[in-house]
């Protein structure tokens, strides 16, 4: 009897442990996204200021094509 106690623990222990593996795993791919989109945002920021930047040149030079 005490051997089927010592099994059916080592299986609730063991999936327990599947578990926990199976979510550290989607929390790291997770993480991996979320770097991936940050860094895509970052690079889309950098061109929008410099599209911001410009249209500041731009609009600079209006005045003087009249």
């Amino acid at each position: 009897m005490g051997g089927l106690v010592c099994v059916d623990d080592s299986k609730a222990r063991a999936s327990k442990l599947l578990e926990v593996l199976e979510k550290s795993i989607l929390l790291r791919r997770q993480h991996k996204e979320q770097i991936q989109e940050n860094t895509v945002l970052k690079h889309k920021e950098k061109e929008l200021e410099h599209l911001k930047h410009l249209v500041f040149q731009y609009q600079g030079q209006l005045p003087t094509l009249d």
